[in-house]
């Protein structure tokens, strides 16, 4: 007893606990941001929630509005992707034409692997990495005009088919801001884009900023279908410490979400990893469909306090 004791009141157990309250408050402040919700279960385990010490630090130190919407014209340095839109129009339906605008059936996505069976699909410029060796073959005109946008740090034209819809989620780092700019579109109501209580149509001709990391979703419930010009582009901070932490997890560590539109590309340690994490989830997603639901969660819980205390022995 005296022995439990110890390690209660020992330094390292203080520390870990107050690293796991930290990150429990700053989930909870994640998941009341905004007026749209995940499952509170649902935040507590996915990497939103694990990551949300850290975009908390980015939303304090942020210097644009606490909005899910943001003007447009407040990044005048965009303004070239939009006067450019029919040149980028023209390289993506081309892209298209050639089956490029595609899901790779052959390699695992981790960034987006959720809307791969929804029908999404995209093909990638850049990553967090230099520009792809197929990108600037494919559409090289848009390459260029990519290369002249400050802090433009990922770049792809993704596409939405007909009857095709993207279910609720929040992206995992607040370190960038989301660019869309509408290339083909039916400009119907019915394609278009939700994030937390607005909502926004996709319209030729037309771009819009946002939160990704407010939760949002899209269909496109029309007989036409949807591409863009996806961005995400570094989020305005105050100068100091965090900016600069901001920009080397940009320039150092996000790469590893690296993806790839060819086999024969770089990709980053998530491509490699990805398979291994899409066969645990499918074995466990069979627990819950053909089994039992209650075991699943039950198995579920157990292997997230097992990380949780994993995390505090480690600093005790």
């Amino acid at each position: 007893m005296e022995d439990f004791i110890n390690v209660l009141t020992s330094p390292g157990f203080l520390v870990a606990y107050g690293v796991v309250l930290w990150t429990f408050l700053c989930t909870l402040y994640v998941h009341f941001r905004g007026k749209e919700r995940l499952r509170f279960e649902r935040q507590l385990t996915e990497h939103s929630g694990w990551l949300s010490p850290l975009n908390c630090l980015f939303y304090a130190f942020s210097s644009v509005p606490k909005d899910p919407i943001l003007p447009v014209e407040s990044f005048p340095e965009l303004a070239p992707l939009k006067a450019n839109w029919k040149v980028m129009r023209e390289e993506a339906l081309e892209l298209l034409s050639q089956g490029k605008i595609a899901y790779n059936e052959e390699d695992m996505d981790l960034a987006f692997l959720a809307f791969k069976k929804l029908g999404w699909k995209r093909f990638y410029l850049r990553w967090y990495h230099d520009f792809f060796p197929s990108a600037l073959e494919g559409c090289p005109k848009t390459v260029e005009i990519c290369r002249n946008i400050p802090g433009l740090n990922a770049a792809a034209f993704t596409m939405l088919p007909p009857g095709a819809h993207l279910g609720k989620h929040r992206d995992p780092l607040a370190s960038s801001l989301r660019y869309h700019l509408t290339l083909v579109a039916p400009n119907d109501p019915e394609c278009c884009l939700f994030v937390d209580d607005k909502t926004v149509v996709w319209n030729e001709g037309e771009d819009f900023v946002f939160d990704e990391t407010y939760v949002h979703w899209a269909h496109n419930h029309t007989d036409k279908t949807r591409i863009i010009f996806f961005a995400d582009f570094t989020r305005p901070l105050y100068p100091g410490p965090v900016r600069w932490l901001n920009e080397f997890l940009i320039r150092y560590v996000y790469r590893i979400t690296r993806s790839r539109n060819d086999m024969g590309e770089s990709g980053g340690l998530a491509c490699k990893v990805t398979p291994i994490l899409l066969h645990a989830k499918k074995f466990f997603r069979g627990i819950k469909e053909r089994v039992n639901r209650k075991l699943y969660y039950t198995v579920k819980y157990i292997l997230f306090a097992g990380l949780l205390f994993a995390l505090v022995r480690s600093f005790v």
